[in-house]
């Protein structure tokens, strides 16, 4: 089995587990009814609806959603990076000369995503009723390197819930 296979393991294995021994942190509230609509079934769908994209990369962008799971009225998505964290190193070396400068460019590009995810309108109505979305941000080797959460009240930068361990050759 390849590195890359093995990561890919590594991070559905993370996934599952973490859905079964999630927590209300996790997105294991109760299911509400809004508007007669049930919140945990709509996470349900809104996964479904997603899956269809999984391995597709949409025309510009960096990323390949690599799975997506709804658990409580949570939905949790993986999106892979075409760039393995050494790409992006080599990168943010050829761009900024200091370590400053270096990191500061990886904190506007994770903003930036972050931003991305809390405009997007999609997300506003599910959000407002109650549900949320994790969405986590992972190189190609599969270390998570950025996870965005958005609740309703609040959507920013949160630390990973869960956290593959590094590809073993």
């Amino acid at each position: 089995m390849t590195p890359s296979a093995v990561a890919t393991v590594k991070v559905e294995f993370m996934v599952l587990m973490a859905l079964v021994f999630s927590s209300p942190a996790f997105g294991n509230e109760e299911c509400k009814v809004v508007n007669g609509f049930n919140l945990c079934q709509d996470a349900k769908k809104i996964a479904a609806n997603t899956r269809k994209d999984i391995g597709v990369r949409p025309q510009g962008s960096k990323y390949i959603l690599h799975s997506v799971h709804a658990t409580g009225m949570r939905v949790i998505s993986i999106h892979e990076s075409i760039y393995s964290e050494e790409d992006i190193e080599n990168l943010l070396r050829a761009t900024a000369e200091s370590s400053a400068e270096r990191e500061q460019l990886k904190k506007s590009i994770m903003n930036q995503a972050t931003n991305r995810l809390c405009e997007s309108y999609s997300v506003d109505e599910f959000v407002n009723d109650g549900g949320s979305f994790e969405v986590n941000y992972k190189y190609r080797d599969g270390e998570i390197f950025h996870t965005v959460l958005a609740e309703r009240g609040f959507c920013r930068e949160i630390k990973p819930t869960f956290q593959p361990s590094s590809p073993t050759p």
